[in-house]
């Protein structure tokens, strides 16, 4: 289960973490995907996102060979290095690129790890794919494209009916908020369409994960039925079929959108910023964040900064050949005269 409360404390350390292990231009897409994401990742950091992520990849490229090329090589593989989250790396963007394309997509990460590793095994490849592979490559052409399609429309209704969180989608934290509105939008077509008991759906969603208030469900019962329906999710509750989670009323801090760490007045997508309901706390934690960063590592991006570094010192040092290499030519003219 994926813990989805923070403190601005939590907040602003995420932040740093970010500020010191990726480029800005990748962090900047968070602003994008914030609400495009799997429901669950909604309200939580894109830097624990990101680990999630790992988790369920080292799982998946473990399931992989063992199945594919050795049982017990299956049992020591890591498929990524414990210590990538530990500094700037080439891998940890292309993972945090492959966490970001996931969310583009809207699908949980182990419904698209899964089907990426199922996709490499069913063509043979000679070695499990990386992060960035798990959406195929160069030469899967339409099929990645067209056999994701039809692996999500089997596998997302059934994601939708297991998820048991976070609670920021229950009755009690209810506050109106567009990402809240489109989970039960969701679930109500996901019930319109469902084969199970009224009975069953409704003590699920209603009763027991309280997802969605009864007043919102109870009218897609047919009249004829509802009495019925109604009176069974009652035994069912009395009797201790039903067992409904704790309830837990969350603190604001909860509800800040995913792409925190992000907000920027600077960029074209201001706008967005400015819509979001914790777009004043958010601007605060942010520049309190970056001033942190800057005071740590001299500079509000410190993995930019030593781009720009090294991008510099490279030029110094061609610039010392050519002149270096002009003075000899001077020199040797000079003994040919």
């Amino acid at each position: 289960m994926l813990a989805s409360h923070q403190s601005s404390q939590s907040w602003q350390r995420h932040t740093i973490e970010m500020s010191r292990l990726i480029m800005p231009a990748v962090i900047e897409r968070e602003r994008e995907l914030a609400h495009s994401k799997w429901f669950p990742y909604r309200f939580i950091s894109p830097l624990r996102a990101t680990k999630h992520f790992a988790d369920l990849y080292r799982e998946g490229y473990r399931d992989y060979v063992r199945k594919n090329v050795d049982v017990e090589l299956g049992e020591s593989v890591k498929g990524l290095s414990l210590q990538i989250f530990n500094q700037p790396s080439g891998d940890l963007t292309q993972l945090w690129q492959a966490r970001q394309r996931a969310d583009d997509l809207g699908v949980p990460y182990e419904l698209l790890i899964s089907f990426g590793f199922h996709f490499a095994s069913r063509r043979r490849w000679k070695n499990p794919p990386r992060p960035l592979q798990l959406f195929g490559t160069k030469k899967s052409g339409v099929a990645w494209p067209a056999e994701f399609e039809k692996y999500r429309d089997e596998h997302l209704p059934l994601a939708l009916d297991r998820m048991s969180g976070p609670a920021q989608y229950r009755t009690e934290n209810y506050r109106g908020l567009a990402d809240q509105d489109e989970f039960r939008d969701r679930l109500r077509g996901r019930l319109r369409e469902s084969v199970k008991p009224w009975s069953s759906t409704i003590g699920q969603q209603c009763v027991e994960q309280r997802h969605l208030p009864l007043s919102s469900v109870v009218e897609l019962v047919p009249e004829h039925l509802l009495n019925s329906v109604v009176e069974r999710v009652r035994d069912d509750l009395k009797s201790g079929a039903l067992d409904p989670v704790e309830r837990e009323c969350l603190p604001e801090m909860a509800f800040v959108p995913g792409c925190y760490g992000t907000y920027a007045p600077e960029s074209s997508s201001v706008a967005m910023c400015r819509s979001c309901p914790f777009a004043a706390q958010r601007a605060e934690l942010t520049v309190s964040a970056r001033d942190q960063v800057a005071a740590s590592y001299g500079s509000n991006s410190p993995v930019k900064a030593g781009q720009d570094d090294r991008r510099k010192a490279g030029q110094r040092r061609r610039t010392k050949r050519c002149r270096d290499k002009k003075k000899a030519l001077a020199a040797a003219f000079a003994v040919a005269a």
